[in-house]
């Protein structure tokens, strides 16, 4: 049993070794209708972290309200509006 908690300590060691000195990015919109409640998507987010993690990029998650991507919002917020579709657009 220690030698398996051991070695799962080695590659968790191995697979985080370096984050901090990361420089290439991914950039991921994340879009959905309650973004102000981190802790609901907080399953996403480990998940594109732990993604990041095993090909050695900084992740950057930028949080998009879906009700921003709506036509109404094009009408009444054109800046909010842009800016949503901007996050989208430019994630990839």
């Amino acid at each position: 049993m220690a030698a398996k908690g051991a070695s799962l300590e080695k590659r968790w060691t191995d697979l985080t070794s370096g984050q901090e000195r990361l420089y290439e990015t991914v950039t991921i919109a994340l879009v959905g209708k309650y973004t102000d409640l981190k802790d609901s998507y907080m399953s996403v987010t480990k998940s594109l972290e732990h993604s990041a993690f095993r090909v050695h990029r900084k992740l950057i998650i930028n949080w998009v309200e879906s009700s921003d991507l709506e036509p109404e919002t094009q009408e009444s917020y054109p800046a909010k509006y842009h800016d949503a579709w901007r996050a989208v657009v430019g994630a990839g």
